[in-house]
Formats: C-alpha cells, structure tokens, sequence
C-alpha cells in the first residue's frame, strides 16, 4: 500500500473527524423536530445574524430554492422570519425569531453536553495535545490561507 504524503493525511483525517462530529451531533438532535439542513441554517444564523436568502444558499452549498424551502418550513414553525428592506423591497433578510434563540441556546447545551461526554474519557495531558495539534493546524493554515489575509 501506497503511503499517503502528510498533507493528504492531514485532509483525510479532518473529514473523518468533520463527518464523525456531523453524523453524531445530527443523531443528538433526531427528535427535535427538525432536519439536519433546518440545524444547520439555525445555527448558521445565531452565528452570523440576519441574512438574505442568497448568502444563506452560498455559505450552505446549496440552491436559493432549497434555501427558501427550508426557509418556508421554519417560517411556518415562528423560528425565523423575514424581513423586507424599506429602501429596496426585493431585499428580504432572514432572522431569527425569540423562539428561534431559544432553540439555539439549547442546541448550544445540547452539544456542550455531547462533547463534555466524549471528552469526558480523556486523560488531561492527551486533551492538551489534541487542543496544541489543533493550534498548530490553525496556525498554519491562517499563514498560508488566501481568504483570510
């Protein structure tokens, strides 16, 4: 078997961990009434504020009519809600609602719990190298990232 230059390694390890994390957060929140693509647009909106539906579809890889869908949905439940612009009407951004927050802060603690748990098995000096590794990654990638310079 052919070795695998470091770098790849590297790559092929995030996305393990970044699916492993993905699949298992999603299988926490099964029974909240909500799709994995619902979650994500909450969360991508308690952490970037209100946003129109094209740099929702943008920032969640995915078309401004499954966007609006998904947008429809939430709608209908009073998670988010739209808001027109005054000055241009076909401006329309996306927010979320007071009941929208609340279902953020117990995400929040609901993945605070989750990684408390798989954490919770860890031997100190084995979660500061995980935390130094992930520094050093970070590091290096903001050296050397176009988009953030």
């Amino acid at each position: 078997m052919e070795k695998k230059p470091q770098g790849i390694k590297i790559a092929s390890l995030i996305r393990e961990i970044n699916l492993k994390l993905n699949n298992n957060i999603s299988n926490n929140f099964k029974n909240s009434g909500f799709t994995t693509p619902q979650i994500l647009l909450i969360k991508l909106l308690s952490i970037e504020g209100p946003l129109n539906v094209s740099e929702i579809s943008e920032k969640m890889f995915l078309t401004k009519g499954t966007v609006s869908g998904i947008i429809d949905r939430l709608e209908n439940q009073e998670v988010v809600k739209r808001n027109r612009s005054n000055e241009d009407k076909r401006i329309v951004s996306v927010a979320l609602t007071n009941k929208g927050e609340d279902i953020t802060k117990t995400m929040r603690g609901t993945i605070n719990k989750y990684f408390d748990t798989i954490f919770s098995i860890c031997k100190e000096e084995d979660m500061e190298k995980i935390i130094n590794g992930l520094d050093i990654l970070k590091s290096v990638l903001d050296e050397n990232c176009e988009e953030d310079k």
